[in-house]
């Protein structure tokens, strides 16, 4: 079992935000420290690492931030609003690897922008693995047959990536005229197949949807 908390907060009550979420966890002890490539992670007094990521939305009608933290150190979260498909393919393309063909082909019939939906999973990948710096074109992405998406490295990428497994949800929030995407992604031990069967997320103040 892979257990998730997340909640929306604000610049006023995040720090409150993440002590609910260590209390939630059994991580009281654990204080938040920033690896040298700057991603985000746990630290318990026992020198045990846990995950920690945060996210912000701008471009929706509402600016909303997420915050989430796992047992597992290898954390990665995304969000962003989803907006009605259009015709931007520069964006498109300047993000997906040619093994992405068939899921923005998948895409394409949900009537919402593929690019956005890429663009949450690939980033959730890279936070994950804390290869932020990435181009995400060195990234592919297939969906699995648990609902899972599985991000690796694209056979055009000169250098290899992190593996890393990615889940994504819908979530309304107030004002949205439109859903968001949130992408929780998980590297290195916590992606392998086998840990991949139960994902236990716990939300406050987010109306999750399971895509």
């Amino acid at each position: 079992m892979i257990g998730i908390t997340l909640s929306s907060f604000n610049s006023a009550t995040r720090e409150a935000t993440l002590q609910r979420l260590l209390a939630a966890e059994g991580l009281g002890d654990a204080k938040p420290h920033r690896s040298p490539t700057g991603k985000p992670y746990l630290e318990a007094a026992s020198g045990a690492a846990s995950g920690l990521a945060i996210t912000h939305v701008r471009k929706g009608p509402t600016p909303i931030s997420i915050m989430a933290i796992s047992r597992e150190a290898l954390l990665g979260l995304d969000a962003e609003f989803w907006p009605e498909a259009n015709a931007d393919m520069a964006f498109l393309h300047s993000i997906a690897a040619p093994e992405d063909a068939p899921l923005i082909k998948q895409l394409a019939s949900t009537g919402r922008d593929a690019a956005t939906f890429l663009w949450v999973i690939k980033e959730a990948a890279l936070k994950a693995s804390g290869e932020v710096m990435t181009d995400p074109r060195c990234i592919s992405v297939e969906l699995s047959p648990n609902g899972h998406f599985w991000a690796a490295t694209s056979r055009s990428s000169a250098k290899p990536v992190a593996e890393a497994c990615v889940h994504i949800w819908r979530f309304s929030a107030r004002d949205w005229e439109g859903p968001g995407l949130v992408a929780i992604g998980f590297s290195g031990a916590a992606a392998k197949p086998a840990r991949l069967e139960a994902w236990e997320i716990k939300a406050r103040g987010l109306s999750l949807l399971e895509f």
